[in-house]
């Protein structure tokens, strides 16, 4: 037995070389298991786009989306089901519309967040009963304010109201600038 210690940087501070397969095709598509399986990947790219690993952000939402596509143009799911896919979609292209901006590509951006406000749009009164709705609520702000649709931007920003966790509630104070109720320049810049 050895006192010695690994001194490697841990495995999120440095973007995997090759990201983990996703795995779910043996699952059935009638249940919320492959939902469940995709949630904790958008997550995951979520950070690594806080990492600001824009590559890595784009393998694990391109595996994610084209799963959560696929699933969503079952017959087999009912509406509810499908919404929560679209709901998922609509957050994966938000943080590549973030990750986009990030790398300076507006154009690409553009496209991302305008998809992400599309399927929020489709989708916003069911946001309020998904167990992430703060972060939807999040998601679908940035979409709307990277898209110039400020009022709608600042609604959801501001939505949800003691519901919201702390992560999510870093953008509370934007939302109320935007709507008017608050004091300051605006939000700042996201990249």
């Amino acid at each position: 037995m050895s006192n010695e210690r690994n001194l490697s940087p841990p495995s999120s501070s440095v973007p995997p070389s090759s990201p983990r397969p996703l795995n779910l095709q043996a699952q059935t598509v009638g249940g919320i298991g492959i939902l469940t399986s995709l949630q904790p990947e958008v997550e995951r790219a979520r950070i690594e786009h806080t990492l600001r690993h824009p590559e890595v952000v784009s393998a694990i939402l391109s595996r994610v989306m084209t799963e959560a596509q696929a699933c969503n143009h079952s017959t087999i799911l009912d509406d509810e089901e499908r919404a929560c896919f679209d709901l998922l979609l609509a957050s994966a292209n938000c943080i590549l519309g973030r990750s986009s901006t990030a790398k300076k590509d507006t154009a690409e951006a553009a496209k991302f967040f305008a998809e992400s406000v599309k399927l929020f749009d489709k989708r916003a009164s069911l946001i309020a009963v998904q167990r992430n709705a703060s972060q939807l609520w999040t998601d679908y702000g940035i979409a709307s304010y990277k898209t110039g649709s400020l009022d709608k931007a600042a609604e959801a920003l501001t939505a949800g109201g003691e519901d919201r966790s702390a992560a999510s509630g870093n953008f509370l104070l934007p939302g109320f600038v935007l709507s008017g109720t608050g004091c300051g320049r605006g939000p700042a810049e996201d990249s």
